[in-house]
């Protein structure tokens, strides 16, 4: 994932009320301040999907902070040993990262106590504008779905002639006669084959432990009856895969990739997600905040994320 290169250098703010912190690393505790201050709203608020991607060696560094003796919240912070760094609990996967804390005027103080190397990604503007040592990270994009019933009241949203390329561009699709098959979790091997073949080494998919926290992802989601991993076969090859998941009415699009040979391939795996979300009852898809290029095409709704490297 392509990060900003600027680093950060931020000094401790002139305290007007008195901040301690208190470093908590056992898991039991930290899973309950995580529960106790995260709103649980969003797939990303979930301690169970956030612990999938906290690899063994990872150790806990959730910074509990006061005001004088009235606790008012939590950062949740961990220690990677092997890349000698601090990150947000759920590693650079997770996204609309914040500080859980009761008062948001703490940001500012909490930042000054930092651990050293740090590496924050995806933090909320609402977080973010407290202090200006964090700079533009990725936009997320997402499609609020409330006002649309089906794919073509979406379309309906375009220019005309963005609206005539597009059905044309599906049209062409169609004469492939794509087959559709959702949730066959052999696909994932093939999710996997197709990212290799389209971004070479920048894939995710060469990471082993990246790999092994999908699957158990993959099999959570199963299991919960929120997955929807989508395969298009052309010609009985599954040659696009999309892997969805579906929490609190919100289409999470966690990863999509098709064979670039195949033209058009990409925007009927959309069309799918779209149609499908829409047919769930979604009110919103989440695009997430990467690949940007080609979210910019689709008429989404943006907003910026932030973050704040330290060496």
């Amino acid at each position: 994932m392509q990060r900003l290169e600027k680093q950060n250098t931020i000094t401790k703010p002139t305290a007007t009320s008195a901040l301690s912190i208190k470093i908590i690393d056992d898991e039991p505790t930290c899973k309950s301040l995580w529960q106790k201050y995260c709103p649980q709203k969003t797939l990303w608020d979930l301690w169970e999907f956030r612990r999938m991607f906290h690899l063994p060696h990872f150790k806990f560094h959730f910074m509990l902070c006061f005001e004088g003796n009235e606790e008012i919240g939590v950062v949740p912070l961990v220690h990677d040993p092997k890349k000698a760094k601090y990150i947000y609990f759920g590693d650079d996967f997770m996204e609309r990262n914040r500080f859980l804390l009761s008062k948001k005027e703490y940001i500012a103080k909490v930042c000054g106590h930092f651990p050293r190397p740090l590496e924050l990604f995806f933090i909320e503007e609402e977080d973010a504008k407290q202090h200006d040592a964090f700079i533009p990270c990725q936009k997320r994009y997402f499609l609020p779905l409330t006002n649309y019933t089906s794919f073509e009241g979406y379309l309906a949203s375009f220019s005309k002639k963005h609206r005539k390329n597009v059905r044309y561009d599906l049209r062409q699709v169609e004469e492939l006669k794509p087959a559709l098959k959702i949730n066959e979790i052999a696909d994932f091997e093939r999710l996997s084959e197709l990212s290799k073949e389209r971004f070479g080494s920048e894939s995710d998919f060469y990471d082993a432990d990246h790999v092994s926290c999908m699957k158990t992802m993959i099999k959570w989601a199963l299991d919960k009856g929120m997955l929807d991993l989508i395969g298009i076969q052309i010609e009985n090859k599954t040659e696009a895969v999309g892997l969805g998941i579906i929490f609190n009415k919100v289409y999470y699009v966690l990863c999509v990739t098709r064979n670039a040979d195949v033209m058009n391939l990409g925007k009927q795996l959309i069309k799918e997600q779209i149609s499908r979300a829409i047919e769930r009852g979604c009110i919103e898809i989440d695009f997430l905040a990467t690949e940007a290029s080609w979210k910019e095409l689709w008429n989404f709704s943006s907003e910026d994320t932030f973050e704040l490297v330290l060496d």
